[in-house]
């Protein structure tokens, strides 16, 4: 099977599979999570008291103190040339503002505010102290601080200035704001114990939200207590466990509710316990085994204790800093102007003012790019490319075009309306309220983006009738019920796979295999059972080898990538659905959906591939594909920024992000 036939049959993983924010950014770390700032025209107003008229009087003072923004901010800059269309420091700026600007702002203001707190109390946080918790931080994961800075840089989008300014100095300086709350007593200590080192009980549950359908199913259950897993696979409305008849990881102490705790640690081995009440939920366990406490050693146990106490700490943190932010914002005079349309139309030019202390939206904006800059400006020069290839093919997008894609993903998501209609209001806010959003930047960055790239397509999909009868057989064919156990060392899964076929007859057997060996967290966590494996669902090679065996059957090893998968096969399902013309309409617009999505993707790869673009953020250049034949430009590491002359340093060819919505299926 090729990719493309994996793309076109793997089915949809939600909203946001298929409207993936096109601009691609990280989600701001704001200073403190746990504090609720709540800001709005509601509390911010000039009308609301006394205090916010006078801190707005101060706006508009002179005598103001004012932020200055970064020496950097040229705002006539060029930070980006698109097929010889310049892109500003000031453009990429304001569109940062507009995308990052609340969440920015909360940040500056709550560093503000810890701030001045620090001063009154004349704590002072050093820059070695910020040096020291760094290293600390990266010894802590086993790394050197020059690998762990470019680790956040990679995997969260975390630049070292911001880990050391936004992070490791607020935290530091709200740990000594708040020492005293810190201490931890001995009951705290014997509580984290208990949890992380003392006996746990492994259960199997069967959760409805209905206190009647529960109380059917206990009878069930108490009438034949052995068939527990198979009424949990049937009945559970718990979606993790369900499948695998009900199976939770080990119940442990003083992790979770404290019903459920003491209900699963009270059970006998194989006892199965009333109806209980759990938040909105009902629930019956079954206790399957207790786990004796884990040992710790005389000489490890120092070193686990000041683990455990650094975990409370950690977690003590996070409530002094909301205490201490409640304080200071009791105590401070705050005025958003930035989330206030009449506040900004009377200041225009600031964004907040924090205890007389003005942030301007120039400040702001630098702000917000300097967090922001490359992801949005990356995504600033995708859209460039789709309002140029649109215009060289004279096509434009219409009110209409952008409606039906906004109806399209209502549909494909489930928000419909009673008379079958796409129930777009409610979609769209919840998806700007997921997103953090207004309606503009929900079209912009999502709809707009999306329907371009589709009538830039439009004619080009072909739906054959082997793509329908791969796209039945996956969809609506039946799956095989498999044990699995995956490795990621050969010679270790060839001693497994000799210790399966010793006993192999046994599915307990295998699963307790697969509980010591598998790497898989879901085989290794429920005992070797996995999902049902469907064919053309992506991974060719093991789905044949599923489909070959016979209940009872072990595999051989299946090299998959860089794994090695043994399976045990159980059984196949029986479908639901054997009328191929009962779904053929369905199929039929799903694989044309799908294969839009793929060739969405691979006309926007194109698109990028023959453009001229210089990106001076990141420090990249590409040159365009050329007619075959003509002579390539060479493309040299970046030496500095664009000259007064127009010459352009050259950088490393690169390419840029496709539109996360066109990759999706």
């Amino acid at each position: 099977m090729t990719r493309s036939d994996a793309q076109l049959i793997q089915s949809s993983t939600g909203w946001r599979s298929r409207f993936s924010i096109f601009f691609g950014v990280a989600v701001v770390l704001a200073i403190c999570g746990a504090v609720r700032f709540l800001w709005g025209p509601d509390n911010a107003g000039a009308e609301t008291s006394a205090k916010a008229r006078t801190v707005t009087q101060r706006v508009q003072s002179p005598q103001s103190q004012k932020l200055a923004p970064p020496a950097s901010s040229a705002t006539n800059k060029v930070v980006a040339v698109v097929n010889s269309k310049k892109i500003t420091r000031h453009e990429l700026a304001e569109q940062c503002r507009r995308r990052f600007g609340k969440k920015v702002l909360e940040t500056l203001v709550n560093k503000r505010l810890i701030l001045e707190a620090c001063q009154k109390r004349k704590i002072n946080v050093t820059a070695a102290d910020v040096r020291a918790e760094v290293k600390k931080m990266a010894e802590k994961f086993g790394m050197s601080t020059d690998r762990w800075l470019e680790t956040l840089r990679q995997e969260r989008g975390i630049t070292p200035k911001q880990y050391r300014h936004e992070i490791i100095w607020p935290t530091l300086a709200l740990r000594q704001l708040g020492a005293s709350d810190l201490i931890i007593s001995e009951d705290e200590m014997e509580r984290a114990w208990q949890s992380k080192y003392g006996p746990k009980v492994q259960i199997r549950i069967i959760s409805v939200t209905s206190q009647q359908r529960a109380s059917r199913i206990h009878k069930l259950v108490m009438a034949k207590p052995d068939s527990f897993a198979e009424l949990a696979r049937k009945y559970s409305e718990d979606k993790p466990s369900a499948p695998y008849g009900g199976r939770l990881p080990p119940i442990r102490l003083y992790r979770g509710d404290p019903v459920l705790e003491k209900t699963a640690f009270g059970l006998k081995e194989d006892q199965i316990s009333p109806v209980i009440h759990v938040a909105n939920q009902y629930l019956i366990l079954q206790c399957e085994q207790h786990i004796k406490a884990v040992g710790v050693s005389a000489e490890h146990k120092a070193a686990a204790r000041n683990q455990l106490a650094e975990g409370i700490t950690q977690s003590k943190l996070r409530d002094v800093a909301s205490v201490e932010f409640e304080t200071l914002q009791d105590q401070a005079e705050i005025v958003n102007i930035f989330n206030n349309e009449q506040l900004r139309e009377r200041s225009p030019g600031v964004a907040a003012m924090v205890n007389g202390h003005q942030i301007s939206m120039r400040y702001l904006a630098e702000h917000c790019l300097d967090r922001h800059g490359e992801s949005v400006l990356s995504a600033l020069i995708n859209h460039r490319l789709l309002v140029d290839e649109l215009a060289r093919r004279k096509k434009q997008i219409s009110k209409a075009d952008l409606r039906k894609e906004i109806a399209g993903a209502a549909l494909a998501n489930g928000f419909i309306l009673k008379d079958g209609r796409p129930d777009t209001k409610s979609w769209q806010k919840m998806v700007m309220q997921e997103e953090g959003l207004s309606l503009d930047l929900y079209i912009e960055d999502m709809v707009w983006p999306s329907a371009a790239l589709k009538k830039l397509t439009e004619g080009s999909v072909q739906i054959t009738e082997e793509d329908l009868k791969k796209g039945f057989a996956s969809n609506y064919g039946p799956r095989v019920e498999c044990m699995a156990i995956v490795m990621n060392d050969q010679h270790r899964a060839q001693e497994v796979w000799n210790m399966a076929n010793k006993n192999p007859l046994s599915d307990d057997f295998f699963g307790q295999l697969a509980k010591q060996y598998s790497i898989e967290p879901v085989s290794r966590g429920n005992l070797g059972r996995i999902p049902p494996i469907r064919k053309y669902g992506g991974q060719p090679h093991l789905e044949d080898e599923a489909f070959r065996l016979k209940p009872g059957e072990i595999s051989g090893l299946i090299a998959v990538v860089d794994k090695f998968v043994i399976l045990r096969c159980l059984g196949y399902t029986k479908p639901d659905i054997t009328g191929f013309d009962d779904v053929k309409d369905i199929l039929l617009e799903d694989l044309r959906e799908k294969k839009t999505r793929v060739a969405m993707a691979d006309h926007f790869e194109k698109i990028h591939s023959a453009a001229q673009i210089d990106n001076f953020l990141a420090g990249t250049t590409q040159a365009g594909r050329r007619p075959r034949g003509s002579a390539q430009p060479k493309v040299r590491q970046a030496v500095g920024p664009p000259r007064d002359d127009g010459q352009r340093a050259a950088r490393t060819a690169t390419r840029a992000v496709v539109p996360a919505s066109a990759k999706q299926q």
